[in-house]
């Protein structure tokens, strides 16, 4: 599932981007204590939920409009090509950065003393890595049942 080398590749600039953007680009609002590190552990696990949550909101959408509701339009290939980067993103890249964010921010709050707004968006962004891949998993449940 999902091998060809080039959609890894596009998945995994895709999370690039975003974390670019969340760690660069976005005013640092809410992070005027904590050292350097901190923030960037943060913007890591803010990203990460960030793009589990668009995932997630994706997965609900097809849930409830194509397969709940089986409403026919055309934007359904759009759909379809989000909703496939997205179990890419799910099977193969969260797990990774959410994995790093955590161990981040749990060695950031024994040794260095990190705020628990650290921990509350790693606890965070374990839930949204939990809730992409009970909503891809029951998808594939639903659309093999159909079949």
């Amino acid at each position: 599932m999902y091998s060809h080398w080039s959609d890894h590749l596009f998945a995994w600039l895709a999370v690039v981007g975003v974390l670019a953007i969340v760690t660069f680009v976005r005013p640092s609002a809410g992070h005027a204590s904590g050292t350097r590190s901190e923030r960037h552990c943060e913007s890591l696990l803010l990203s990460a939920l960030t793009i589990g949550s668009g995932i997630a909101l994706n997965c609900l959408f097809g849930w409830i409009f194509l397969v709940g509701m089986q409403i026919a339009s055309p934007l359904w290939t759009f759909w379809g090509l989000a909703y496939w980067i997205g179990g890419l993103i799910t099977l193969y890249v969260l797990p990774i950065l959410v994995l790093v964010g955590v161990t981040w921010a749990i060695l950031g709050r024994w040794r260095v003393g990190f705020s628990t707004r650290s921990l509350w968006l790693a606890s965070g962004s374990l839930l949204v890595l939990a809730l992409d891949c009970l909503f891809l998993y029951a998808e594939i449940a639903v659309w093999n049942n159909a079949a």
